[in-house]
């Protein structure tokens, strides 16, 4: 990977994806969310499980090896590689991109980069189990580092840190 991976993720959640080398996303915001919504619901787990137990349900195999060369994890054949060394909340986004891969490469349109990042960042944050929660809640509960649960609070719910640390979902 040519970016670190956070800055790599904030310019596509950002929509700067120019700045990273990545083309904007070939999917809608929708159609992505509802393939993040059918994954959850096939994998039937708890809101906010560790993203392994979701790939695992839903048919995944995990190997906890990463290939050189990637983010830190890979996908093949039923297969998600990850980095088994990353700390735990970057093992989890890790897991779930990889899982967003897998879920893209079943569907018939065609899908790039940018549309496994987004489908990611929905596996990890469904608005649904988000908005009750305060900033600290989804701190603690979601399976991403501290720079990614900030800047997703920030694109996709409006939610400063610095601002309020009160429940956004009202």
């Amino acid at each position: 990977m040519r970016y670190p991976l956070d800055r790599f993720v904030t310019a596509i959640l950002d929509g700067r994806y120019g700045d990273v080398q990545q083309g904007a996303p070939l999917r809608s915001p929708d159609t992505l969310r509802s393939y993040a919504k059918r994954a959850l619901s096939d994998a039937a787990r708890p809101p906010f499980s560790d993203p392994r137990h979701i790939a695992m349900a839903i048919g995944s195999r995990l190997l906890p090896r990463a290939p050189q060369g990637l983010c830190g994890e890979g996908t093949t054949a039923g297969v998600i590689a990850y980095d088994w060394s990353a700390e735990p909340k970057l093992r989890g986004l890790l897991v779930a991109h990889g899982l967003a891969h897998r879920i893209l490469r079943r569907q018939p349109e065609e899908t790039n980069e940018a549309d496994a990042w987004w489908l990611t960042i929905h596996l990890l944050f469904p608005p649904c189990d988000v908005q009750p929660l305060t900033m600290c809640g989804v701190m603690d509960a979601a399976w991403a580092p501290e720079w990614c649960v900030l800047v997703v609070m920030a694109e996709l719910y409006g939610c400063f840190p610095d601002a309020s640390v009160q429940s956004f979902g009202l």
